[in-house]
């Protein structure tokens, strides 16, 4: 990364125009840490992490392979999807996903995805979870409601 250096408005040297070049300020930054965690990190089981440029070229994922260009209309959904923070659902690599992202530099992007196969059993399972136990709820009340039925029933016959 570099970057002009300018001398600053409010205190130049005396007679020096306030937007001098003085230099240039560059920084070299070692992504292996991001590469790390583009490999490394899952979400749920087969989901993952990569990261972006402002381009949409893929600069860091797993094994799926980076260097390539994400499609301009996808890259565009995600974007606009930051830019309202939602999640955004589309298809990468044939593969329909659920993406969500953050913008960490001028040019630089990370999103996480979630694949809708997978999402799609996790809401199965849940829809299954959340019947039974509304089927056990059923069942008790109406244990209950029958019981208490029952005593009154026997309780009108003794009078």
């Amino acid at each position: 990364v570099s970057k002009p250096l300018y001398f600053p408005a409010a205190g130049h040297e005396a007679g020096a125009a306030p937007e001098k070049l003085y230099g240039y300020l560059q920084l070299t930054v070692d992504t292996g840490f991001l590469a790390n965690h583009a490999r490394e990190e899952r979400v749920g089981e087969n989901g993952g992490v990569f990261f972006t440029d402002a381009d949409g070229r893929i600069l860091f994922q797993d094994s799926r392979g980076a260097g390539r260009r994400i499609p301009p209309e996808l890259f565009a959904g995600l974007r606009a999807g930051i830019a309202h923070k939602r999640p955004v659902t589309g298809e990468l690599d044939g593969e329909a996903a659920s993406f969500r992202g953050k913008q960490l530099d001028d040019w630089l992007y990370m999103f996480a995805f979630y694949p809708e196969a997978e999402l799609i059993a996790q809401r199965n399972r849940l829809a299954i979870t959340v019947t039974v136990i509304t089927c056990i709820t059923i069942l008790i009340t109406m244990a209950l409601l029958l019981d208490d039925w029952l005593r009154r029933h026997r309780l009108a016959r003794m009078r």
